[in-house]
């Protein structure tokens, strides 16, 4: 299953969504990889990682809050 990654460019030649997304690929795969043979703790390290990277990237993914944005209940 490993043999089958494409092996990336490297970081440093790329862009920073090309990084986050090699992340990801690269966690899933792990993440499957211990499912399928690893113990009941690696398990649960991998799905822990899964979901902080999640948190991560969704949290990039918002528009950051400004203070006239949290007046009033965030109503304009």
């Amino acid at each position: 299953m490993i043999g089958a990654l494409k092996k990336p460019r490297p970081t440093d030649q790329m862009t920073a969504t090309e990084r986050h997304e090699a992340m990801v690929r690269a966690c899933i795969a792990a993440y499957e990889t211990v499912q399928e043979s690893g113990t009941r703790e690696m398990q649960l390290a991998a799905r822990i990682l899964l979901k902080l990277i999640g948190d991560q990237l969704a949290q990039q993914a918002m528009p950051p809050v400004s203070d006239a944005d949290t007046e009033n209940g965030g109503e304009t």
